[in-house]
């Protein structure tokens, strides 16, 4: 093979990527998104049942969440930034400044699929859990802006 074959088979072979990277981050902000919308009750502190908390964190999407902790996917390509004091901003969550999008993944991850496994345990506070959900998810949105 010629210099201008390999160079091109690269060039493409490096085109082909960033188009996977670009598409695993829109697929992970979409799914980010829909769950916010979901939170909207719990962020704005509105007086819900647990009925209707049950209902929202089985609606709660992981697919693509799941799909980026079962895969080895490129973390650092999608985001080279860690959690910082702006993006924490007034969340009053800092335990989080410095984790890297694979950390902030991983334990949305867990949160959710938790609270989807184990919700009908009475000693949970299911509006704390998703307090807490939808700080981890508005903060793992930040992270992919």
């Amino acid at each position: 093979m010629g210099a201008i074959k390999d160079i091109y088979e690269l060039a493409k072979d490096g085109v082909r990527l960033k188009q996977h990277v670009s598409a695993i981050k829109r697929a992970l902000k979409m799914e980010l998104e829909l769950n916010k919308k979901l939170l909207d009750d719990i962020a704005k502190d509105k007086k819900i049942d647990d009925i209707r908390r049950k209902k929202i964190i089985f609606n709660l999407c992981i697919t693509e969440l799941a799909d980026a902790v079962k895969f080895e996917i490129p973390y650092t390509l999608i985001c080279a930034k860690t959690v910082d004091e702006n993006m924490v901003g007034s969340l009053n969550i800092h335990r989080v400044i410095g984790y890297n999008l694979e950390k902030m993944i991983e334990k949305l991850y867990l949160k959710i699929a938790y609270l989807q496994k184990d919700c009908d345990n009475e000693s949970l506070d299911l509006n704390s859990r998703l307090i807490f959900v939808y700080k981890y998810n508005l903060i793992l949105l930040r992270l992919l802006s």
